[in-house]
């Protein structure tokens, strides 16, 4: 059992069966979120994209960032605020550059959302997924909703505008 924490440039592990710390990680930029899908751990950076890490022996076996070298797509900007993953799609938010979405079957940046295609902002607070639609908290425009496998955006959840009432 092991607990990953990221702090500043490193990711540290846990190991709470033996009570010490491993190793720790040296990602050479400053992470900003961690999930994970049993198999992986995904660490955001400051300004360096997202990195994969095999849950088992902690070694990087993938990186996705806005200037690829390879032929698996663009994040839509290297600042990542906030990551979900449920074991098929990896939702990578960024603060003003909307979203962008991995086949995690593939590898490849499959979908990138932000205003220009949809999205009410580019301003991501946070990310989930749940049962294959993507849920996106806008800073101020409510919830943006998106069916991944059909890369479909669906109506969006707002505020009737009854905000912070006390009684009904």
């Amino acid at each position: 059992n092991i607990v990953w924490v990221a702090v500043d440039e490193y990711v540290d592990r846990f190991d709470t069966s033996n009570q010490i710390w491993l190793e720790p990680i040296d990602l050479g930029s400053e992470t900003t979120a961690l999930a994970n899908d049993n198999s992986h751990v995904y660490v955001g950076t400051k300004d360096a994209g997202v990195h994969a890490l095999d849950i088992n022996n902690a070694s990087i076996i993938a990186n996705w960032n806005a200037s690829q070298s390879t032929n698996n797509g663009n994040l839509n900007d290297d600042v990542v605020t906030s990551l979900t993953s449920d074991g098929d799609w990896l939702l990578v938010g960024h603060p003003d550059d909307g979203v962008s979405v991995i086949d995690l079957s593939t590898n490849n940046v499959e979908q990138t959302w932000d205003s220009n295609n949809g999205l009410e902002s580019d301003r991501i607070n946070d990310v989930a997924i749940v049962d294959g639609i993507a849920y996106l908290a806008l800073d101020e425009g409510g919830i943006e909703r998106i069916e991944l496998v059909n890369a479909t955006r669906l109506t969006p959840w707002r505020s009737t505008g009854v905000d912070s009432v006390q009684e009904a």
